[in-house]
């Protein structure tokens, strides 16, 4: 309905233009106009009429707001100038301004809590993993542990047996301190090793005075244990007796790499396994054969494989020497050790005296060591040989290893 009354005023308009413009004087009438007068005439004329069409066409063709009407004709124009509406101006929408979302910094992982009771195995004081001790001897095993809980232990915890050996050992005992969080303390157990001959292990754990038991470990839930080789009795053995470690070379425990106890003697020379043997007349290296006994050495075959073997204790007094001539057999020209002579004084930790490498190169190492510093003290010897790589080939000797006074 709209669009039609807008064709309908447009039609109106230009008629009424037309009408307008017929009344002009014309061009060709002459009367009372100059040549020049006339074209004025003209250009105004058609200035006008392109005004007033202009003008009109442009209004009827903006769209009034909802709700305005235009007039049904238009006012009168007794001048005869162009009419002029302005129609109101549509306002310009502003976009909404947008708020910037907050960028979110996440927050840290909260801390894992620290247990309340939780221990950190530090050392083991006596009694190292596979350690040799004869059977039915009592001996103490004691473990340097570190409080790595949140709680302070009082002297009310207790060591307590876990599992496996308990090697007569009393089913729970106070530890008899106060070990603050990050503190350390030496926890012992008075054991006897078992009768028969073998390898054992036992368990032990921590217990609160309100029953939590714990360990080592991130969970406080792994035990803790005491390992030990148990040798043959050796009633014969007179731990007074200046040592001859090759007479008494069979009263040793001897084992490989692999903790595997080797025979005495072996029946063979054994490079798998590792052997060993004696021999009371060795044809060494440079070919010449001595009157002097040797115990033959030879380690297992697997990377820093070896061959060791632990001695019963013996006292030590000042002015004993450890004297020996190491070096590899005739016929062995891969043979390339390491001699290892090591210790553990009163049921301690196995400490080293000495270290020397040997190859099949015609020299040989004389050993000769004061031992003033380990007087008075029950000792244990360890003699030991590894390979430098494979052990084929290793036959190495030890030639009058003893304790001279």
């Amino acid at each position: 309905m709209l669009k039609t009354k807008k064709i309908f005023l447009l039609s109106f308009s230009v008629l009424m233009m037309l009408s307008f413009a017929c009344r002009l004087p014309q061009s060709n009438t002459g009367i009372g106009m100059g040549n020049q007068e006339t074209a004025i005439a003209h250009t105004v004329e058609a200035r006008l009429t392109e005004a007033m069409l202009n003008t009109l066409v442009a209004a009827l063709t903006q769209t009034p707001p909802l709700g305005t009407l235009l007039p049904a004709t238009l006012p009168a124009n007794p001048t005869g100038s162009a009419i002029i509406t302005e129609l109101p101006h549509t306002a310009t929408a502003v976009p909404p301004t947008l708020t910037p979302v907050p960028t979110l910094t996440p927050l840290p992982p909260s801390p894992t809590p620290i247990p309340c009771n939780r221990a950190l195995f530090i050392a083991d004081v006596t009694y190292p993993d596979n350690t040799f001790i004869n059977a039915n001897t009592p001996f103490t095993k004691v473990w340097r542990l570190q409080n790595n809980g949140a709680c302070t232990w009082t002297p009310d915890y207790q060591l307590i047996f876990s599992s496996g050996n308990q090697m007569s050992g009393a089913g729970a005992t106070n530890i008899n301190a106060t070990v603050p969080p990050n503190q350390t303390v030496d926890v012992a157990v008075n054991l006897i090793s078992p009768p028969t001959a073998g390898s054992y292990a036992g368990y032990w754990m921590l217990r609160s005075p309100t029953g939590i038991v714990f360990g080592i470990g991130n969970n406080a839930d792994i035990a803790f244990w005491v390992k030990i080789n148990v040798s043959q009795p050796t009633a014969t053995f007179d731990p007074n007796i200046r040592m001859d470690f090759a007479q008494y070379y069979c009263y040793a425990q001897w084992i490989n790499s692999n903790g595997k106890i080797i025979p005495c003697p072996s029946p063979a020379y054994d490079f798998t396994n590792g052997s060993i043997t004696s021999s009371p007349a060795p044809v060494i290296e440079t070919a010449y054969q001595d009157d002097e006994i040797a115990i033959i050495t030879i380690p297992n075959n697997a990377p820093s494989g070896l061959i060791s073997g632990r001695y019963p204790p013996v006292k030590v007094i000042a002015g004993d020497r450890f004297q020996a001539l190491l070096g590899c057999l005739a016929a062995s020209p891969s043979c390339d050790v390491t001699f290892n002579l090591k210790y553990s004084a009163d049921g301690g930790p196995i400490q080293s005296l000495g270290s020397w490498v040997e190859k099949f190169d015609g020299n040989r190492t004389q050993v000769d060591l004061d031992l003033n510093a380990l007087a008075g003290k029950s000792v244990e010897f360890i003699l030991e040989v590894q390979n430098n790589g494979s052990s084929i080939d290793d036959r190495a000797f030890w030639m009058v290893p003893k304790i001279k006074r």
